[in-house]
């Protein structure tokens, strides 16, 4: 079954993006902002991946669907030459809408844990990822108080300053990206056949579940 061009791309591009949150470690209020881009590609590879023939061609339908209107857009706003006749006759032919991602998430939850034995055991699922991570990190994507606040500060006269803010070191997305990915895996592992579940599994045994990403935080705790 392929998902997309190669059947690892979106693999690969959800491994890459968890890889920038831990790049992130010390700037938590931008790895947040990646962290919900890896939420937006891992809740869609798993919508899709329930009913590829069907959700593939929305997929790309979606993707054209916006690529026209900025075209379109542009042509009008900077005087561009308008598409020819017979692409946009193509581009329309394809344009369809996604469903809202919190609908993706629902859908393939519905679906995957009536494929995976104790796929959500843990808790952790699709919607909860929509719910805590992609709805939860909007707040650092989008110019909001929750996402300025951290650099306003007041002073010992309380006078307000702006600065570099200072998190928690326990502030991250490391938790929430490590059931993204494990569940990507496993949901891969069953709809490509990759990777083997035991091949997933073998790595939770092997960092048992206190996590090394609890350790390294704790690492980077203020003694007291």
């Amino acid at each position: 079954m392929h998902i997309g061009d190669t059947d690892g791309e979106r693999v690969a591009r959800c491994a890459y993006l968890c890889e920038s949150v831990l790049a992130l470690a010390d700037r938590p209020l931008d790895g947040e902002v990646i962290a919900r881009s890896l939420f937006d590609h891992v809740i869609t590879f798993a919508w899709v991946a329930a009913a590829p023939s069907e959700r593939l061609p929305v997929l790309v339908g979606d993707d054209v669907r916006h690529r026209l209107a900025f075209a379109e857009e542009n042509a009008k706003a900077f005087g561009g030459s308008m598409l020819p006749d017979e692409v946009k006759d193509e581009f329309e032919a394809l344009r369809q809408r996604l469903p809202s991602a919190q609908v993706m998430a629902r859908v393939a939850d519905e679906h995957w844990a009536g494929v995976v034995s104790n796929l959500f055991r843990g808790g952790s699922s699709l919607s909860e990822l929509y719910s805590r991570g992609f709805r939860g990190y909007s707040a650092s994507v989008h110019p909001t108080a929750l996402g300025i606040g951290p650099f306003l500060s007041s002073n010992a006269t309380g006078a307000v300053v702006v600065a570099r803010p200072v998190f928690h070191p326990r502030r991250c997305s490391f938790g929430e990206c490590t059931s993204a990915m494990t569940l990507l895996l496993v949901i891969s592992g069953q709809a490509l056949g990759w990777p083997d579940r035991g091949s997933v599994t073998a790595i939770w045994r092997e960092h048992p579940a206190k996590r090394d990403w609890l350790g390294a935080l704790a690492a980077r705790e203020p003694e007291q």
